[in-house]
């Protein structure tokens, strides 16, 4: 057990480790595990679309905005700014997520000190998030998730800092250094309109991280925080959320994009258990334990170690704050999604709340150490250490995993490479279902002179990812003017409607040539008779 009677202004002296290596090197560990295999994973719909969107001249650029994706823009306007410098690289799209991620474990890390003053719970926050699969898989995907996460503990972060004892209890006692005016007052406004300004641009790389205020409110109103602060968190909430009514307002107008979204069911919520905790059971159980054992573990906040504000308010202990940032975003998209328009499109859009496992699993983690471990604080942080060491090794499949085509939706890479080794001059090529028609976005040069037959304009010209479709009849038209014709993608086992009846046009006159399957997508090319 914890003891509550010991002064928490700084990390118990047994503690060898100094409070810096223990964020400092998690992070560096994050960075070489994104590092590793970024340059062979495969582009896969998404990143392709980034890729694409990043190189658009400006006009093409806001006209792509205003049909679809804009909940994405400001994050393609940072990957436009990255290949200014670059060039159009696959690599250098996914940096900044490698580079988030490892922010993200170092400002994980740091809310655990700043919530218990040990050094240990720092560490073992930030290696947890290190070992966990879904946190290394964004971390090398050229999309908006791990700057979303950044963003969301840089938030957090502030609120510590802006809800901290020294300016709550100067704003609630008027106490403190003697002006409270001059010298607690001005800097408490700083802090929370720095709070505003962090989430508000948290909010415009995607809108749905809004939910992280919610997680704070709650955490307020559970520790008793004063009402000076709930109301400041109330105003600079309230602020962000009218700054980002222009982004709220157009999206609403592109929901349609969201159309493949279904509510969810219970299959839907074991899946995103099995995501945010990793596929192994072993795994899942190991961190359920520490999780429950975390979310009930009597950590001290530093203000309450103190005594430094009132006595209602003992400030934010790592529990109040970890628990509602693990699970209330997911319960609440999860009901959002059931009871209105589905917005819930997979467990990429509560990365954030890793963060919040990560916190939890590492309090209840050293909570058990201390309880077994009768030989100091030394013996019970190897302790600690060697079960993150047995977490990782059950986790390491998954991170494998996660390098291989195997781990990304689709191996394009291989699938275009094959269509740009056996291509000829005149061949016709068609997608299905039509989300595979951004293939070519990803992989210009091996779809260049193939013509797709499937659209009457390009995805620039239409204001989209996808080109304007054509007609059955025109298709069909099409089909028999062409000597060679490729289909990518994946054909149910059951075709209906006009992909049944271009397929029978294929049946008829031509003959297959070439079957390739590749994880995530096929490769057909059918010859004339």
């Amino acid at each position: 057990m914890i003891d509550e009677h010991r002064t928490a202004t700084a990390p118990e002296p047994r503690e060898r480790l100094p409070s810096w290596a223990s964020i400092a090197l998690p992070a560096l560990v994050m960075l070489a595990m994104g590092f590793w295999g970024l340059r062979d994973a495969s582009m896969y719909g998404t990143e392709e679309a980034t890729y694409w969107a990043a190189q658009l001249p400006w006009p093409s650029f806001v006209h792509l905005l205003g049909n679809v994706d804009a909940v994405h823009g400001v994050y393609y306007a940072l990957i436009k700014a990255v290949f200014a410098i670059s060039g159009p690289d696959a690599t250098w799209m996914r940096l900044p997520s490698v580079l988030a991620t490892a922010g993200t474990v170092a400002l994980t890390a740091l809310v655990a000190f700043r919530t218990t003053a040990s050094t240990r719970v720092a560490l073992f926050s930030a290696l947890i998030m290190v070992s966990l699969p879904l946190v290394n898989a964004y971390a090398q995907a050229g999309r908006s998730y791990a700057l979303d996460a950044l963003g969301v503990m840089a938030t957090t972060l502030v609120l510590l800092w802006a809800a901290g004892p020294a300016a709550s209890s100067a704003a609630s006692t008027g106490s403190g250094l003697g002006r409270p005016q001059q010298h607690n007052g001005a800097p408490s406004r700083y802090r929370w309109i720095c709070y505003t300004a962090l989430l508000t641009t948290t909010a415009y790389l995607h809108e749905l991280t809004v939910l992280v205020a919610v997680c704070h409110g709650v955490t307020l109103v559970v520790t008793r925080a004063p009402r000076s602060v709930l109301s400041r968190w109330l105003a600079s909430s309230a602020t962000a959320f009218v700054l980002l009514m222009p982004l709220l307002v157009l999206s609403s107008h592109e929901q349609a994009q969201l159309s493949w979204i279904r509510a969810p069911n219970w299959a839907d919520v074991a899946a995103l258990v099995r995501s945010m905790l990793g596929p192994s059971p072993a795994a899942i159980g190991v961190l359920g334990v520490l999780i429950g054992v975390g979310a009930l573990a009597p950590v001290r906040s530093r203000a309450g170690a103190h005594g430094q504000v009132s006595h209602a308010w003992r400030g934010i202990s790592l529990p109040a704050l970890a628990l509602p940032l693990a699970v209330l975003p997911s319960i609440l998209l999860l009901a959002e999604s059931v009871l209105a328009t589905p917005l819930y499109g997979g467990s990429r859009y509560l990365l954030y709340c890793e963060s919040g496992l990560a916190l939890l699993a590492a309090a209840g983690l050293d909570r058990l150490c201390r309880s077994v471990s009768t030989h100091g604080a030394f013996a019970s942080g190897l302790v600690g250490l060697a079960v993150i060491v047995g977490l990782g090794v059950l986790q390491w499949p998954a991170q494998l995993r996660v390098r291989t085509p195997q781990g990304r939706p689709q191996d394009m890479t291989a699938a275009a490479a094959y269509v740009g080794a056996h291509k000829m001059r005149g061949d016709a090529i068609l997608y299905y279902p039509r989300m595979y028609q951004q293939t070519p976005l990803g992989y210009p040069g091996a779809f260049r002179g193939v013509a797709d037959i499937g659209v009457v304009n390009s995805p620039e010209q239409n204001g989209q990812f996808y080109g304007r479709p054509s007609a059955p009849v025109q298709v069909r038209r099409a089909m028999r003017s062409h000597a060679r014709i490729w289909i990518v993608g994946q054909l149910p086992r059951r075709p209906h409607g006009s992909l049944a009846t271009e397929l029978a046009v294929l049946r008829a006159g031509y003959a297959p040539v070439s079957f390739q399957r590749y994880h995530g997508v096929s490769v057909w090319l059918y010859g004339r008779r």
